[in-house]
């Protein structure tokens, strides 16, 4: 092959404005363009030169001061435009992102494949295509607990070998389990579907692939979740079958003790849910699955920057799950932090649209400690007939003065007689700075809540509630007894 390859132990780099090839993908530094498959990707230019910069530099740590530096010399830039630039890389490259770049929490990137430079003379007309090897590691999902098990039959566990090592694993299998990771973080419609398809074809392609096992399940929980038809009782023994077996292939499965803590949680062995979750922290400290996890313990705790500190490192990992986005979005509004509450909750609603009203809520509280009232209006009049939408309005009418609108919707809100229109009326008298009736009907949201939900979901509902932004006040003096 007449082609210079560059590769990750070479100091070597590609001649300034020669064509780069990774993937399917060819980068023209020359004419500024991304094409793949000979279509052209649209790129905003800052986000073209910093995939640019990284594919010159293959194979080491590129930090982010040297990023930085390299594509705003001079400038001073805030600290969300890199991540928000690496998002967009990373969606233009679409599923091949993961395998591609590879990002070394707090210090920065690092550009994973080959990267071949074609030659400036035409290639004859019978040369094949080159393909070249990543060395993508496995990546991480969403969080979901779950129970399916497509090849038990009457096989036993130790008649597959394990597929623990990247390169053992069937190609096709891995190229089924990463579609499947794919719809699995998207989650819009028939997505979860999706992944359970094709996690499913990566266990009959590979029944030693231990990852795809864990994914499978997690898929079939989302699913049955969604749909609201899944008690424990019919998932329970299948998901814990599917655990054993992924464990058993291969011990230090950081998700599998993750979701099997789930498991002991649910049937009240907390000794067992902390060994689980202790070897998830162990073998998977540094995954965004565990991390996630890991945020959302502190979160229990009350300890919100932590939170937001340990789900920021999940997103740098992964970054186009709209799980990880819209948690950090959470975590940051509860933190304090609307603004860039903001950036991430509006990121997570593009990463996927069809949950965008998933995040409505918390996008209308950030607007509102913002003072952003057009965003708010905007939004509101987006979101279908409901609480959501009377809170809105209720919202963008007192701040502007129209009375009429104000009491109207207050009025639907109070004759829904629901815990959540409860909530967001306490949420608003909050805002207007009426204590009282914020207190009151605060009150009333728990004790309608508390008519639905069992203790531990009354304990998360009334923590969520009391560290709202807008109702945080009343976190550390009002009384919980009924949680």
């Amino acid at each position: 092959m007449n082609h210079n390859q560059y590769r990750p132990d070479r100091t070597t780099q590609p001649a300034s404005g020669a064509v780069l090839e990774f993937g399917s993908f060819k980068l023209d530094p020359t004419r500024a363009a991304l094409t793949r498959a000979g279509i052209e990707v649209p790129l905003r230019p800052k986000c073209f030169n910093v995939l640019r910069y990284l594919a010159e530099n293959p194979g080491r740590l590129v930090t982010k001061d040297e990023l930085i530096a390299a594509i705003w010399p001079g400038l001073v830039v805030t600290e969300s435009s890199l991540p928000q630039c690496m998002v967009e890389v990373r969606r233009a490259l679409g599923e091949e992102a993961r395998q591609l770049i590879t990002t070394l929490p707090r210090r920065g990137y690092r550009f994973e494949p080959m990267v071949a430079v074609p030659p400036l003379e035409p290639r004859s007309t019978n040369m094949s295509k080159v393909h070249f090897l990543t060395r993508g590691s496995r990546w991480a999902a969403v969080l979901g607990l779950a129970a399916f098990i497509a090849l038990l039959g009457s096989s036993t566990l130790t008649q597959f070998p394990a597929s623990t090592d990247a390169a053992a694993v069937n190609p096709a299998a891995q190229d089924s389990y990463l579609q499947g990771r794919y719809f699995q973080n998207r989650r819009g419609a028939g997505d979860m579907q999706r992944a359970i398809d094709y996690f499913r074809r990566a266990t009959e392609l590979d029944p030693g692939f231990a990852d795809a096992w864990v994914g499978l399940a997690s898929a079939v929980f989302l699913e049955a979740d969604r749909a609201g038809n899944m008690s424990f009782k019919s998932w329970g023994p299948e998901f814990k079958a599917a655990l054993d077996r992924a464990l058993l292939l291969d011990p230090k499965n950081a998700e599998a003790h993750l979701r099997m803590s789930a498991f002991y949680t649910e049937i009240g062995d907390r000794e067992a849910r902390k060994w689980h979750f202790d070897q998830a922290l162990r073998h998977g400290g540094e995954q965004a699955l565990i991390l996630s996890a890991a945020a959302g313990a502190a979160f229990s705790r009350s300890d919100m920057s932590m939170a937001a500190e340990l789900q920021g490192r999940a997103v740098e990992l992964d970054p186009l799950s709209f799980a990880n986005q819209a948690n950090l979005g959470l975590y940051l509004l509860f933190s304090g932090n609307p603004a860039m509450a903001r950036q991430h909750l509006e990121t997570a609603r593009d990463l996927s649209p069809d949950l965008a009203e998933d995040v409505a809520l918390e996008l209308l509280h950030a607007h509102m400690l913002l003072k952003d009232f057009d965003s708010v209006n905007q939004l509101t009049l987006s979101l279908p007939d409901g609480v959501n939408r009377n809170f809105g309005l209720a919202v963008g009418s007192a701040a502007v003065d129209d009375v009429m609108i104000r009491d109207l919707s207050i009025r639907r809100l109070r004759g829904a007689r629901s815990a959540e229109a409860a909530l967001r009326l306490a949420e608003f008298y909050a805002w207007q700075n009426h204590n009282d009736l914020s207190r009151n009907w605060l009150q009333l949201a728990f004790d309608l809540k508390a008519q639905e939900a069992d203790g531990c979901g009354m304990r998360t509902y009334a923590h969520e509630a009391l560290h709202s932004p807008l109702l945080s006040r009343f976190a550390k003096t009002f009384p919980l007894d009924k949680s």
